[in-house]
């Protein structure tokens, strides 16, 4: 009977070290997207990117970016690509960790990593591109997608995208600017482990700024739907992060004054954000000590089992 209580107390101990080593098994994941279509800008340009009747002194800029990293990848991934108005822009895919070495096609705005298996690699991943003319129906497509899985231990992962669409001008007679699109969008995120977290973010925001007084610029129009402007996060395997909405016409107008100098700016963004915490592993002496309380719990459980 000894014997056997011994030996329970050892294998006691036997679980209680292989049960750290088990920890972050079930990878973390999360991906963040947004998808544009038939956006038209109206107002400033026409489909060329040429200045409208009432516009002058145009300036505009195109940039589109993505970015990745990875605990295992020595430097971040990043990429940024300039644009114009009748073409758009398209940065180069964003990647880090083993993800890298097997990528997925540029332009790839669907989930590749998978959750929550391991049969595929991990790391992560940004990518965005813009397409048409953004004065008559161009396209957008953002990604951001992670998928952390690393051995007992703290760290960190994150990836995102953006575009940036930016016009300068002054009116030389009252004018309306206007903004359609369809739009949706989609979050998810999922911990392997208690305490990890996932996080997904995706924003769209359109600003009007009149730069008359260039000492005090005044934010006169701005716009962030609800649907396109949205964060989760999750540290429980058992609730995920999630949100998706679908497809929805947006329509914005806006009066601008003759003889002022306006910034009108898009900017759009998605990003994913995965962390793991360390689990505690007991140090040896530790492991002495609720050695020998098992044992010596054993042994008297016996003893009084032999005065009876």
């Amino acid at each position: 009977m000894q014997k056997r209580l011994l030996l329970a107390a050892i294998g006691g101990i036997g679980m209680a070290v292989g049960g750290g080593g088990a920890a972050h098994a079930v990878p973390s994941y999360a991906t963040a997207q947004l998808h544009f279509e038939n956006f038209i800008l109206g107002g400033i340009v026409d489909a060329s990117g040429n200045p409208l009747p009432g516009v002058t002194d145009l300036t505009t800029s195109v940039t589109t970016t993505t970015a990745a990293a990875y605990p295992t990848a020595p430097t971040s991934d990043s990429h940024s690509a300039p644009g114009d108005l009748a073409n758009g822009s398209d940065a180069a895919q964003s990647l880090a960790g083993p993800i890298a070495a097997t990528p997925p096609a540029e332009n790839t705005f669907t989930q590749v990593l998978t959750p929550p298996t391991t049969l595929t690699p991990a790391g992560t991943r940004g990518d965005v591109q813009i397409t048409g003319a953004i004065a008559s129906g161009a396209t957008s497509n953002l990604i951001a997608e992670g998928k952390l899985s690393v051995a007992n231990s703290a760290a960190s992962s994150n990836a995102g995208s953006s575009t940036t669409i930016s016009f300068s001008f002054t009116t030389t007679a009252a004018l309306i600017v206007s903004l359609n699109f369809d739009a949706s969008s989609f979050l998810f995120g999922q911990v392997g482990s208690l305490g990890d977290s996932a996080n997904p973010q995706i924003s769209a925001i359109y600003t009007i700024v009149d730069n008359t007084d260039p000492n005090n610029p005044v934010e006169v129009a701005s716009a962030a739907p609800t649907a396109l402007n949205q964060n989760r996060s999750t540290l429980n395997p058992l609730v995920n992060a999630s949100f998706s909405s679908p497809l929805t016409h947006y329509s914005f107008s806006d009066s601008l004054l003759a003889n002022h100098t306006y910034q009108v700016t898009l900017s759009d963004n998605t990003t994913e954000i995965l962390s793991t915490r360390p689990i505690a592993t007991p140090e040896p002496a530790s492991l002495a000590l609720l050695g020998a309380g098992l044992i010596a719990t054993g042994l008297l459980r016996h003893r009084g089992k032999s005065r009876v």
